[in-house]
């Protein structure tokens, strides 16, 4: 009778360990999906290498690339072809706000990261920048305004420094940045060309020469009531 009790109450505690490793495991599971924002990183991105990133990103939004426009500051910028887009891209954004009498100042950002991945030397990064500005219309009121749009980023190493390579905003309406997807554009998304190099070329010489139509549009005055309609300019 004892051996029989021994053995019942062995087998019990294995049913116990047994059930006990299945919680946890399904409470691990559990864990994971509630992962914060702050450790959305591959294994493979060490602590300094996120924070060295979140630093070239925040600056490049905040002096480059936000919804506003951009000051052309270009030193988180690490190829020539995404410098070009940028400079045309905020001299149009320049053109149509000084056009329709708009000023902004006072610009504030939060910056909400919602995934960031490392694929061999390239790091690809979503987010979603809340901007909180202040405005001066074309009959002097000063007015607030607030905007949220995601980002999606690429990087790479630079000479040891981590550089934006290419960027989109998604805007639904805007004068400029709902007229592209550079990431595709420049060859970072979409399918990949046997010659990169020769396609990114003339995406960019197509996307620059919009540009500077956009940009000859919007230095035209500003006519009242006037519903004219930016066409589309044929390769």
């Amino acid at each position: 009778m004892l051996k029989i009790f021994k053995k019942t109450l062995l087998l019990g505690l294995v049913g116990v360990l047994i059930f006990s490793g299945v919680t946890s495991i399904s409470n691990a599971e559990n864990t994971t999906d509630e992962v914060s924002n702050e450790q959305v990183i591959e294994e493979n991105l060490n602590v300094i290498d996120e924070n060295s990133i979140k630093n070239v990103v925040e600056a490049f939004v905040k002096e480059d690339y936000n919804f506003n426009g951009g000051k052309n500051e270009l030193t988180a910028v690490g190829t020539e072809e995404f410098k070009q887009y940028l400079i045309a891209r905020n001299e149009v954004k320049k053109t149509n706000n000084d056009r329709i009498g708009y000023n902004v100042f006072d610009q504030r950002y939060d910056f909400d990261y919602k995934n960031l991945e490392k694929q061999d030397d390239i790091v690809k990064i979503n987010l979603y920048v809340h901007e909180i500005f202040s405005y001066d219309d074309s009959s002097g009121r000063t007015e607030d305004a607030e905007v949220g749009n995601n980002y999606v980023i690429y990087l790479s190493k630079v000479d040891g420094y981590w550089k934006v390579m290419s960027a989109t905003i998604d805007v639904e309406v805007d004068p400029v940045d709902n007229e592209f997807n550079v990431n595709k554009e420049l060859g970072y998304e979409g399918n990949k060309s046997n010659n990169k190099s020769y396609t990114t070329d003339n995406n960019l010489q197509k996307i620059l020469n919009r540009l500077s139509y956009l940009k000859d549009i919007y230095s035209e005055p500003l006519k009242e009531d006037s519903n004219e309609e930016v066409n589309n300019v044929q390769d």
